[in-house]
């Protein structure tokens, strides 16, 4: 039966199952592709002779687990390998109830000199005169010996499933995971290519330098250093071995006159250099006047639109490509004018589009993690949404982060993305002119839900401690106004399909305060941030931990209150007890180094700038006890709440929204602008040991049973799934 199961869920469909049984085992209702031998028929059968030619031949055996696409797994490597035999080597392996174990995870993708039967195909022309019976007699342990044999990936295998284990236990680790998105149907696709209009002339007539001009230009043996550039009939092949950090330009020969070179009008020259992607490529394009003296000269990247002003003086230019750092690409063409970079039509997976203006990459891990994480937590839940960052101007893009697909484009890409008219409902992070600009038109047939965070909707005066001088408050001011006028006129009066989301009654009145209007309560809700508390999970604390106080934050403003926390470890300086005490201060931001510089003689201060990911800020948190996180002004402080959940007592300010997520059973709330008060509040957890553990187990079950993403994202989806 278990064979049968595992054989029957494969969604690879060129497949059969020879199945061996005794004469006394009975099975009805086989399907068309299993096939019932008894032990006697093979016992002098040879494979050649039960088994097509050509063909491919595995075992699976009882014991093991065979996911739904682990013949699909080996079939694909048959593709792209000549390999005679390809397995899994790398496996998952039972071990208890409560551990599934990946073994020779190394050993994934790589060549390999034996395998496991059990785990494994090999070609039928490989043994044409080996006895079959004598093989399935040694399956479970029989290892195959080849030259080069191909080892796969681990998915969708499990080795030693005891029979009476439930395999709903074993799916979720062995199998693929089941929010892989698709793609489109073939035919869907094919429908809507043939309703788009045909593209516009002259995309490709543009005048422009062809890969033999370029040739020409560059000398037709250039090589420079660590770049090699090898010319094609239609393109350049370039290859850089550079270091990172470093740099090298290949200048052309020749000086082109300007009146010769097209794309020059109106005192500006427009271009575009046409390269594959690989490496970072610009183009540097110098003026120089009758004389030859240079004038000027502007560096822009490949695969952008550029329009560059032309200085008066200007009779020549030249041109010169700049290579940066290692990479490979392939130069086609310098376009002398503009070209059309969107696609005619973006192709929705979903019907809700998740709009932001920032969204998390593996280079900058800070910027809107918390979108990020609603991301996944709905689809946990099932409900999938496409990821949309605008950018003004910018061409599409897309980029992948912890496997959710991101999509950067111009408001022109979003105006085609929403004429699909295939999404009936827009979230948005950080609502701003110019995405309000595109949604103004769709809102009377598409509903738009706006999370409000603060910096977007607050006036002047609300940031009044990142301003140092009048300078700063003029600019402030008149930004301010625009922003204020802004929402006024998208909210006054505000669309039947726009709701606001708010974090905390406090942010809600406060912005209702600020902009001298209320809104109406069915176009508004208050729906915390929601807390992973698996991710932050509660691990009971050691009373010594609450000596080791942990600092997490960006300096990237004044907001974060990171100068109080410098404040509030100088005063704790001052006491007999300092030198027990550990401190780490981790973030990064341009007044990293001001605000620290204060505290880096210290050496019981561990200063680290850089960012961190969720994960290791999880890993952080099981180290410390105390969370430092002064700040002047917060609409719920979500890092705080994380460390909350892991058990630190986090130590913060009396401002804000910060009382709607503490009290004084759960988190030391100091007086703002107060280093001392902060200090004063690190001392009494230093000073009692029942006073921290008791404050610890309460700031893990106060975020568990308030604000876990188990309790916040069903509210967030009946948002989402709202008629």
């Amino acid at each position: 039966e278990r064979v049968l199961l595992c054989f029957n869920q494969q969604q690879y469909s060129h497949k059969q199952l020879l199945l061996v049984v005794t004469e006394q085992v009975q099975l009805a209702d086989l399907p068309d592709n299993v096939r019932l031998l008894t032990v006697d028929a093979i016992k002098n059968a040879q494979f050649s002779q039960l088994l097509p030619a050509g063909s491919w031949f595995g075992f699976m055996v009882a014991d093991d687990y065979y996911g739904p696409n682990y013949l699909t797994d080996l079939a694909l490597a048959t593709r792209y390998s000549p390999a005679p035999a390809i397995g899994k080597v790398a496996h998952y392996r039972y071990v208890s109830s409560d551990e599934i174990r990946l073994n020779h995870e190394n050993k994934a993708y790589r060549f390999q000199k034996k395998l496991e039967a059990r785990s494994a195909i090999f070609r039928t022309e490989l043994f044409p005169s080996q006895n079959m019976y004598q093989w399935l007699r040694k399956a479970y342990q029989l290892e195959i010996e080849q030259p080069q044999v191909l080892a796969i990936d681990p998915f969708n295998y499990c080795k030693a499933v005891p029979l009476e284990i439930d395999l709903a236990t074993i799916r979720p680790v062995t199998d693929d995971a089941a929010d892989i998105a698709s793609g489109m149907a073939y035919a869907e696709l094919e429908q809507i290519a043939e309703q788009l209009p045909a593209q516009k002339a002259g995309q490709l007539e543009v005048p422009a330098y062809s890969a033999q001009d370029l040739q020409r230009l560059f000398n037709a043996n250039a090589a420079k250093g660590k770049v090699q550039l090898d010319f094609q009939p239609n393109f350049i092949d370039v290859m850089s071995e550079l270091p990172d950090g470093k740099h090298e330009y290949l200048y052309a020969d020749t000086l082109v006159p300007l009146q010769e070179l097209p794309g020059t009008s109106d005192g500006q020259f427009d271009f575009f250099l046409e390269a594959s992607t690989g490496m970072n490529l610009q183009l540097l394009v110098v003026f120089l006047d009758a004389d030859k003296t240079k004038l000027s000269h502007e560096i822009r990247y490949a695969n952008k639109n550029h329009s560059i002003a032309i200085p008066a003086a200007c009779v020549f230019i030249q041109f010169a490509l700049r290579f940066y750092a290692s990479g490979a690409c392939s130069i086609k063409r310098l376009v002398f004018g503009q070209l059309e970079q969107e696609p005619q039509q973006l192709l929705p997976q979903t019907d809700v589009l998740l709009l932001t203006n920032h969204y998390p990459s593996y280079q900058d891990l800070y910027r809107n993690g918390f979108v990020h994480t609603r991301v996944k937590a709905y689809r946990e839940q099932g409900v999938a949404v496409d990821v949309f960052r605008l950018r003004k101007d910018e061409p599409i893009t897309w980029h992948e982060y912890q496997a959710v697909q991101v999509c950067t484009g111009s408001q022109n890409a979003l105006r085609k993305a929403l004429e699909t008219g295939r999404y009936k409902h827009v979230l948005v992070h950080f609502l701003e002119p110019d995405m309000w600009d595109v949604l103004k038109d769709f809102i009377d047939e598409i509903r738009v839900t706006v999370w409000v965070h603060g910096a977007e909707i607050h006036p002047w005066y609300r940031r009044k401690y990142n301003i140092n001088n009048q300078q700063q408050e003029d600019i402030a001011k008149a930004a301010s106004e625009i922003r204020m006028q802004f929402w006024t006129s998208v909210l006054k009066p505000i669309p039947g399909n726009l709701k606001l989301i708010f974090v905390s009654n406090y942010f809600a009145n406060e912005v209702m305060e600020d902009l001298g209007f209320e809104i109406p309560k069915d176009h508004y809700q208050v729906i915390p941030n929601p807390i992973d508390t698996k991710l932050f999970n509660y691990v009971k604390k050691k009373s010594d931990v609450r000596k080791k106080i942990l600092s997490i934050r960006p300096f990237a403003s004044r907001q974060y209150a990171n100068d109080l926390t410098v404040a509030a470890i100088l005063e704790l300086a001052k006491d007999e007890f300092f030198n027990e005490l550990e401190f780490r201060i981790i973030g990064d931001g341009p007044l990293f180094n001001e605000v620290i510089e204060p505290i880096i003689h210290l050496e019981n201060v561990s200063i680290e700038r850089r960012f961190v990911s969720q994960p290791e800020i999880s890993q952080l948190h099981k180290e410390y006890g105390i969370f430092l996180c002064p700040t002047r002004w917060d609409s719920q402080a979500v890092s705080s709440d994380e460390a909350m959940a892991s058990g630190l007592v986090a130590v913060t300010t009396n401002v804000a929204a910060i009382p709607e997520y503490t009290d004084e059973s759960t988190a030391m709330v100091a007086e703002a602008e107060n280093a001392k008060s902060l200090a004063e509040k690190i001392r009494k957890l230093i000073l009692s040991e029942q006073l921290f553990i008791k404050m610890s187990e309460a700031a893990a079950e106060r975020i568990k049973m308030t604000i876990s993403k188990s309790i916040i994202i069903p509210k967030e989806l009946d948002v989402i799934n709202e008629r």
